[in-house]
């Protein structure tokens, strides 16, 4: 299972990380395997493992409160965000 989101239109090249802004071209992905096991005729498990990218902000201004006063230092890193599991029984 794959989720990107990103601004469009204007916004995206407000404050690009090429230009050491807070981002706004940044893609940001979550990815993972869902599995899905069919558990007889009623049962079924799902299970997701995620993975989510960030941006990493510059030592001076990683704890700004708003947003748009964050300068990057890179373009994201790849971290572990959640295990889900779902069951489901059909009547």
């Amino acid at each position: 299972m794959m989720e990107a989101e990103n601004y469009l239109g204007r916004v995206r090249s407000l404050s690009t990380i090429d230009s050491g802004g807070w981002g706004s071209d940044f893609v940001e992905i979550h990815l993972g395997p869902l599995v899905n096991w069919q558990i007889g005729e009623r049962h079924c498990l799902t299970r997701l493992l995620q993975w989510k990218n960030g941006l990493e902000y510059t030592v001076d201004t990683e704890d700004e409160d708003f947003f748009m006063n964050r300068n990057c230092t890179d373009d994201g890193s790849f971290s572990f965000e959640r295990i889900t599991l779902s069951y489901k029984y059909q009547w």
